[in-house]
């Protein structure tokens, strides 16, 4: 997943604040699922997934949309 991130990023065709962002949306999707106690068993199935299915037109949005798919927490979740 990071390496597709980067690859899209020296293509030029996602800029360095995006790359940066798109670190802290896999971030938080990692630490969330780490607080929560979620099984960590599947991240080697997710990964592969998302990163064929992110768009370069879109990268941050379809990178969402991947994490989100896969389980990705939200707020609610820890309340």
């Amino acid at each position: 997943m990071l390496l597709k991130l980067y690859e899209i990023h020296s293509e030029g065709a996602l800029p360095m604040n995006d790359f940066a962002t798109g670190l802290e949306l896999i971030e938080s999707f990692l630490v969330r699922r780490l607080v929560l106690n979620y099984s960590a068993r599947s991240l080697n199935r997710y990964f592969p997934a998302i990163s064929k299915s992110v768009d370069k037109g879109n990268v941050l949005g379809s990178l969402v949309q991947g994490l989100t798919h896969y389980g990705w927490p939200d707020d609610n979740a820890f309340t």
